[in-house]
């Protein structure tokens, strides 16, 4: 089985201002993720990696690439098809 795989920043404009131990949140930039069979590309899987900057453990000025280098590793992966 191949799969796909696909990434979309996105910045999500927030109706409150949301209050952190380091200021106001006013926006957070996240990223969505799809991941899909090539065969049967309308079924498909979503996620995100919605780091909070300065904030989160996982908060990585390289997202982008590191979302890239996970788009390599998803293009080799043997998925077993049952």
């Amino acid at each position: 089985m191949a799969l796909a795989y696909a990434y979309y920043p996105y910045t999500l404009q927030f109706t409150f201002a949301a209050g952190t131990s380091r200021g106001v949140l006013r926006e957070k930039k996240t990223w969505f993720l799809k991941l899909w069979d090539e065969q049967t590309p309308e079924v498909f899987g979503l996620g995100e990696a919605g780091p909070l900057v300065g904030l989160s453990i996982d908060d990585r000025p390289e997202m982008r690439a590191v979302l890239e280098g996970l788009q390599e590793r998803i293009a080799q992966a043997d998925v077993p098809t049952n």
